[in-house]
Order: structure tokens, then sequence, then C-alpha cells
């Protein structure tokens, strides 16, 4: 997988705060539809954060809400393991992404290639879906 330069924000409120990462690519308006239904797919997959893509200008973020009540103080583990599960979800999925965004895959078939990765032990999974 690649590497890329995201640009990442910390939104702060009194007791939560939320990580906000801007992906460097816009989605064509041609694949918008494409990219909406993977993300949904993927989305629906994970526990924690989420894919977002503003359909008016094809921006994409990955954000992720941290409630932080009780905490006296912020803490930089706390701030450290919201970096590592961007780092894991988007190495998860991004390889998906950039399929659609590269117009190689379809969303079905994207998700199918990340979908097919073994699960991580050591983190909480979805139930198996209902037939």
């Amino acid at each position: 997988m690649n590497r890329i330069k995201l640009d990442v924000a910390l939104l702060c409120g009194e007791d939560y705060y939320i990580l906000f990462a801007r992906f460097p690519w816009r989605v064509k308006k041609s694949q918008r539809g494409d990219m909406a239904e993977y993300i949904n797919r993927v989305n629906c997959d994970m526990m924690q954060g989420s894919f977002d893509m503003n359909l008016m200008d094809g921006e994409m973020h990955f954000r992720l809400p941290v409630l932080c009540e009780g905490m006296d103080a912020l803490k930089a583990e706390t701030v450290l393991d919201s970096l590592r599960l961007l780092a894991k979800q988007y190495t998860t999925y991004g390889q998906g992404l950039q399929a659609v965004l590269n117009g190689i895959k379809t969303p079905e078939d994207a998700y199918a290639l990340v979908s097919a990765s073994p699960a991580d032990p050591t983190q909480p999974q979805r139930p198996p879906r209902r037939p």
C-alpha cells in the first residue's frame, strides 16, 4: 500500500474530541456514486470511525468521535490510539478506496477484496450478518 499524506485535526469539545483526517484527493463527479456505495459497505463493517465523502465536491475524510467523559485531561496515549485506529482502518480499507477511486474495481468487488482479509483478533468484531 502506498503512503499518503493526510491533513489531521482534533476538533475538541468539553468532554469529547473528533479526529478528522482529510484525504489528499477528490472523487470525480462520475465516480461519487460508486465511492458512496463502497464507503457505505465499509462503514457498516467498522465498529469505530467512518469514511465520509462530500457529495458536492468529492472531498473525502475519515472521522472518529472519541468520548473523554470522566478524564481530568486529554491523554496523549488516547490521541495516539485514535491515530493508530485511523492507520489501521486505512490499511484495511484503503486498497479498496484506491481501486474505486481509480476505476479499477466496482464497489462490490473492492469490498470483497478488503473484506476477505483476516480479522484482527485484538479488535471487536461485528456479529455475523443474517443470510
